[in-house]
């Protein structure tokens, strides 16, 4: 699961640094907060970006959907925040989210990079996802949409070809909606 910030340059072009610090330090600590009680782990943070993983170290047959859960709670906490903040930096704080399903190959690192690395064409869909998402939107691949279909309710996309993924591959796209 890859979520990023929408709004953090704003922040930062508008607030005292060390306010931008409070909050991203109130963000982070939520979020790790909020995956771990889903059974995932935040891997790392990169600026305003969080990836999470689920099923690593342990799987669970519904990592997928602790994956959506986390999600939906951590676009809460942006909407939260955000009311906070909106009218300082005229612009709403929001998540954009990427999830996607599948098998990755993944050693433990140094923790300054993050707990693992991690490779393979999952973790390069789910960043794609990411990247394609409209703020407070979050965008999951079939496999993962196949894998929760009966506990959330998702509303298909046009197929839209991932940037550098094979013919077909990622293709398709769901939206899970977010509470507003």
């Amino acid at each position: 699961m890859f979520s990023d910030l929408s709004g953090y340059t704003a922040m930062n072009e508008k607030l005292d640094p060390e306010d931008v610090e409070g909050i991203m330090g109130r963000i982070k600590a939520e979020a790790v907060k909020i995956v771990d009680e889903h059974g995932g782990i935040v891997n790392q943070f990169v600026g305003d970006e969080v990836l999470a993983l689920f099923g690593i170290p342990t799987a669970h047959k519904d990592d997928p959907r602790r994956a959506v859960r986390a999600a939906l709670e951590l676009h809460k906490l942006a909407r939260r925040i955000s009311a906070e903040v909106e009218e300082k930096i005229g612009r709403p704080l929001r998540l954009h989210t990427g999830i996607n399903t599948g098998l990755i190959v993944t050693n433990l690192r140094d923790t300054r990079d993050g707990t693992f690395g991690i490779t393979g064409d999952t973790v390069n869909i789910g960043a794609r996802l990411k990247v394609l998402a409209d703020d407070d939107q979050i965008l999951i691949s079939q496999e993962t949409q196949r894998l929760i279909a009966s506990f959330f309710e998702t509303e298909a996309l046009s197929a839209k070809e991932l940037k550098g993924g094979a013919e077909g591959q990622g293709a398709a796209r769901h939206s899970v909606p977010c509470d507003r």
